[in-house]
């Protein structure tokens, strides 16, 4: 995978003026927040700047689906062809999944947890870096400092425009092999004129189920880097057993093959109007359960409802209530 692209999922612009490694003048108006620390990296990688500041607010605008403008984006290196990053919130935390096809035409996914404490915590998946500091700055602002085994191998800053709209990204550092590279990454937020993207979590209290019912469940809706919509989500059964799943919805009336599950491998969605979806989940071609997806006219409530045939015959219904959060 690109480094500019695991580069690119946690960095930002700030007002100034800045060169890059290899003394590349970076785009104007541009420098890392950091100030200068003893360190194992060429002389001028930390420049000082006035921090933003502000207290941090009780909501943060990362939370949501932001879709890679590469047209407004610039690197030292080839940049991503597509990528796509969704934020949602764990607790006062985030969790960053960023998916898309890399300079190379290589699909990538990869998970990352922003733990806004200051400390480093390990990160997987990057010969790079083995771990990474957040700290909040305020609800649109964060910064990032990147380690191998304990030096900085880089440092970044994220920040959503006031609007709302815009996220962008600024990252300077060194590569394993000593390699220096500098990314400036822009991408746009998906409008969620779709009420089911974002993310829910399961009220076990209201809902119903066919068997004894799930402890928890968190579900996301949101688009993949081609724009095909996927709910991906985890579930605690009543065994304490963890389910992940990940659905694909092609609204399109028609039968599409699904892996993974063993009660049915097709799923054909209708969408009935802006706050409903109908499914119908087949095996072999033949229905085993309908249900309905429908989100209340304040956005706030997910009612998924399926009817199927139990062991004996009879038909059973379920009805699982996510809240929007």
């Amino acid at each position: 995978m690109s480094r500019i692209i695991l580069a690119c999922v946690l960095a930002a612009i700030l007002a100034g003026t800045a060169q890059a490694f290899d003394g590349t003048p970076l785009p104007p108006n541009t420098v890392p927040i950091f100030q200068a620390a003893p360190l194992d990296l060429p002389p001028g990688l930390l420049a000082q700047a006035p921090n933003p500041g502000g207290a941090a607010k009780d909501t943060n605008a990362l939370i949501g689906t932001w879709k890679f403008n590469p047209e407004k984006s610039s690197a030292n290196a080839p940049l991503a062809r597509s990528a796509v990053l969704t934020f949602t919130g764990e607790g006062q935390n985030l969790r960053n999944t960023a998916e898309g096809i890399d300079a190379q035409g290589n699909a990538f996914k990869i998970t990352f947890m922003h733990i806004y404490d200051g400390k480093p915590h390990p990160s997987t998946g990057n010969p790079h870096y083995d771990s990474t500091a957040y700290t909040r700055v305020d609800s649109n602002n964060v910064n990032v400092v990147r380690f191998k085994e304990g030096k900085i191998a880089e440092i970044g800053y994220i920040t959503v425009s006031p609007d709302g709209k815009t996220y962008s990204g600024l990252a300077q550092g060194i590569t394993a092999n000593g390699q220096q590279y500098h990314s400036l990454l822009v991408y746009d937020r998906v409008s969620e004129t779709n009420p089911l993207l974002g993310t829910w979590k399961l009220n076990v209290e209201k809902s119903t189920s066919i068997g004894p019912p799930a402890k928890s469940g968190v579900t996301t809706w949101a688009p993949d880097a081609q724009g095909v919509l996927k709910n991906s989500g985890e579930i605690i059964d009543a065994q304490g057993q963890l389910q992940q799943y990940v659905f694909t919805h092609i609204w399109d009336g028609k039968p599409h093959q699904v892996t993974g599950f063993p009660a049915f491998n097709e799923d054909t969605y209708n969408r009935i109007n802006t706050n409903t979806v109908n499914f119908v989940r087949s095996k072999d071609g033949k229905a085993v359960q309908m249900g309905s997806l429908a989100v209340s006219d304040d956005g706030k409530v997910l009612t998924v409802t399926a009817i199927l045939t139990d062991a004996n015959g009879q038909l059973v219904r379920s009805a699982g209530i996510w809240e929007k959060q």
